[in-house]
């Protein structure tokens, strides 16, 4: 229940949901709560929410909890009869940095070392990802977040992508299927990943000299 958790501040407003920080009253453990408001009545937003919630699981169950999304601790559904509005809320891994605001000017205070190790973890999450069939295709720094510790995980899978079967492996062998296939989902392929990361390199961490002196 979300009476479990104590709200300690907002941290930011998304598409479809306000981020908050927050405390778990049992534990004492610090979480990202996504509050996710009206969420019946959007049939879209809907579609992003549960698919989001799939690929966390999914990410976090092939790496046991400890991979390259944040992991979904728990999931809340409460329903207000008065206005009839239904909200969600995601309880996540809390990330204390994101890439957006390091490189807003936070980025002096770290190594070119650590941003070396940052540019190559992302490189190795997207890999994994990648890997698994799944196409982010909305990599941007604000969706880059950093523990307290620098390592990174990848979130906001809202409007990712599940390569299909066809194409991962082992399945029907009909080549109609299979040309199908990669023509319906010639917009999902991986290197829409690798170009928003080009860019989000040569355009927020290079132009920062200081830190690769």
């Amino acid at each position: 229940m979300l009476s479990s958790y104590k709200l300690d501040e907002f941290v930011s407003q998304g598409a479809y949901g306000a981020v908050y920080k927050a405390t778990c009253i049992k534990n004492n453990r610090t979480v990202a709560i996504k509050m996710i408001g009206n969420f019946r009545d959007h049939e879209y937003h809907c579609v992003q929410v549960l698919r989001e919630i799939q690929l966390m699981r999914a990410l976090n169950a092939m790496q046991k909890g400890n991979g390259c999304v944040p992991q979904l601790l728990d999931l809340i559904m409460s329903s207000e009869e008065a206005d009839q509005d239904t909200r969600i809320f995601l309880v996540m891994e809390y990330c204390e940095y994101d890439l957006r605001s390091l490189c807003m000017g936070d980025l002096a205070h770290l190594s070119s070392e650590q941003v070396i190790s940052i540019v190559y973890e992302i490189l190795c999450c997207l890999k994994f990802m990648h890997s698994a069939g799944v196409v982010h295709r909305d990599i941007k720094p604000s969706n880059i977040f950093l523990t307290k510790d620098y390592k990174v995980k990848i979130g906001d899978l809202g409007v990712s992508r599940s390569l299909p079967l066809p194409i991962l492996g082992p399945g029907s062998c009909n080549t109609k299927r299979l040309r199908d296939s990669f023509l319906k989902y010639q917009h999902s392929k991986r290197d829409i990943d690798s170009e928003n990361l080009n860019q989000l390199i040569s355009q927020k961490v290079i132009q920062n000299t200081e830190i690769l002196r």
